[in-house]
């Protein structure tokens, strides 16, 4: 029974209920019905609008209030909840724009680009996806895929499957997958298919850079690297940037290049426009906007990688980030989105393994892609020369794990248990940890351990040349896949004998002297090591390194990104 005071409030007096009320929204009122262009819209929807069931602001919805609340539907709801509903806590529920509006999963950019039919008659995305786009089975954005939400959570009734997500799903625990096409999706909204890609044949200038590449000729051309470490005032204690942009550029500037090096953040403050060739080292979503200004302006993009950091969802929850519980699956999977978004502005891409390889094809098949190996410079070669680290005498009871950041945790876990076993088994052994890293439990107590968290990259040479072995242990798993033989190549120049997970990269080397071990047998291998490895052998590994791994090997890698210009 509807009170009788409701249907003794003067018109006047409603309008300035619904002026207070934060339920009714005058310019979306407006803007929605097109129709009352010239009307008062209090007069309106006091008159008409209620009764015709006209949407009073998107956080209202007048049927879930009426049917929730078991109200009769003769009366203003807007009124009826400031004069009535509110005093008595009824339940108000958003209309479902806005709880499509606001979900994760719902990409207004994204559907308007992929269905040509909404961005041609500028509908409005979120108002198709309601009335018609559920129905037609349209893909609301990559993170959701309809048809799996309904199959996987055994979903029988015909509804709108991000409705029914935000409204009965989240809280029921209902699974929810992304859409894994992502290739021909990603190419229809951001337009980089073959034959949208700049042709860079037709551009003098680019044309003259890339001919004085090929024919081994780099002097005078200009080309910066663009990190996108968070460490801005040392980026070079950062291993990744360290490899992928401080190892290249000294090789290029020694052939004439004219090469710089700043972060993402210090390019987005005071963007340079002059240069030939631009590198960006993990490029993510924030750096769009200047990547279309340098596309605009013709100039030679390559988007660097030396990690899984792109791509679905399957590979978001295998990264480290996950792993080491630095971020959640779905805060992992915004980020890989967004890298992917990123991605998709490049035609041209150096990765660290062929594997990352492999997962860039799957996004963009008809791209130039290539591999450009992580190596150790001249500079280097010549510090930790044979005399200086390969004949240095070893202490082979000695073992050293070089963590280089916290994204190793998990990784280290697949070995702790071998470690304090064996080393309460030989006391004289000694296990030497360099980097961040969170030691487990176990091995804290035990006295055979010396952690240094810190420790300068240019003075890790000279720790690890006294010893004996270095491990690499990674867990099995996509993202470790795609991880390159970093550890491997700082063990050869160090003249250490390097155990190591059975990743593709490490495996990639068997011509060195490597030992792999799978992740059930450390225990045993630790304690079958030798107390003497042959120079034979280490000789080998600095040699390999030599001719397989040094600034050469990376010029000609370079240079392959241009051959087929």
């Amino acid at each position: 029974m509807i009170s009788e005071e409701i249907f003794n409030i003067d018109t006047q007096k409603q309008k300035e209920i619904l002026k207070a009320s934060i339920f009714f929204n005058k310019e979306y009122y407006i803007n929605k019905y097109k129709d009352i262009k010239n009307t008062d819209p209090y007069e309106h929807y006091i008159n008409n609008g209620w009764k015709e069931n006209r949407i009073p602001s998107i956080e209202f919805d007048p049927n879930k209030y009426f049917t929730f609340n078991c109200i009769e539907k003769k009366i203003n709801p807007v009124i009826h909840y400031e004069i009535i509903g509110k005093k008595k806590n009824y339940k108000v529920f958003a209309c479902d724009y806005k709880i499509v509006k606001d979900s994760v999963y719902f990409d207004s950019r994204f559907y308007k680009a992929k269905y040509d039919d909404i961005n041609c008659q500028n509908i409005d995305p979120i108002e198709h996806y309601i009335n018609n786009g559920w129905k037609e089975k349209r893909i609301p954005s990559l993170r959701f895929d309809p048809n799996k939400y309904i199959s996987i959570n055994k979903i029988e009734e015909e509804i709108n499957p991000i409705i029914h997500y935000e409204t009965i799903g989240k809280n029921s625990g209902y699974t929810v997958s992304p859409i894994t096409n992502t290739n021909d999706i990603l190419c229809s909204i951001f337009n980089t298919k073959e034959n949208n890609s700049y042709n860079f044949k037709d551009i003098l200038k680019t044309k003259h850079i890339i001919q004085k590449i090929k024919n081994n000729n780099l002097k005078r051309i200009k080309i910066l690297f663009i990190s996108n470490t968070s460490n801005i005032e040392r980026s070079i204690s950062d291993g990744s940037t360290r490899y992928r942009c401080y190892h290249p550029a000294e090789a290029l500037q020694d052939q004439g290049a004219i090469v710089t090096i700043c972060s993402l953040e210090e390019f987005l403050k005071k963007s340079s426009f002059s240069y030939d060739i631009y590198i960006f080292h993990r490029p993510g979503s924030r750096a769009i906007p200047v990547i279309k200004q340098l596309k605009e302006k013709t100039k030679f993009l390559i988007a660097d990688y030396d990690d899984l950091i792109f791509g679905p969802y399957t590979n978001a929850i295998e990264s480290s980030i996950v792993k080491n519980n630095r971020k959640t699956k779905e805060q992992a999977a915004e980020i890989f989105y967004k890298n992917t978004v990123a991605l998709n502005y490049f035609d041209n891409f150096t990765v660290s393994t062929e594997e990352l390889a492999n997962n860039i094809k799957y996004h963009k098949p008809n791209s130039n892609i290539k591999v450009i190996n992580n190596f150790i410079p001249d500079s280097i070669l010549k510090i930790s020369s044979i005399d200086n680290c390969i004949k240095t005498p070893k202490d082979y009871n000695t073992i050293i794990y070089c963590s280089g950041t916290k994204s190793h945790d998990a990784d280290f876990k697949i070995v702790a248990g071998a470690f304090k076993n064996h080393l309460q088994r030989y006391p004289n052994h000694k296990l030497y940890i360099f980097g961040e890293l969170s030691i487990p439990s176990e091995l804290n107590r035990l006295t055979n351990i010396s952690y240094h968290p810190s420790v300068d990259y240019w003075l890790l040479f000279s720790h690890m040349k006294n010893c004996g072995y270095t491990i690499s242990p990674l867990d099995t798993n996509k993202f470790n896949s795609c991880k390159s033989n970093v550890k491997f190549l700082e063990s050869a120049v160090a003249g250490n004998y390097l155990l190591a997970s059975p990743i593709y990269d490490f495996q990639r080397v068997a011509d060195a002297n490597i030992k792999i071990i799978k992740d059930l047998e450390w225990e045993k291998e630790l304690d079958r090591l030798s107390n003497n490895i042959s120079k034979d052998k280490i000789m080998q590994n600095y040699e390999y390194l030599v001719n397989n791994c040094s600034t050469k090997t990376y010029l000609n890698q370079f240079k392959s990104v241009f051959e087929g210009y």
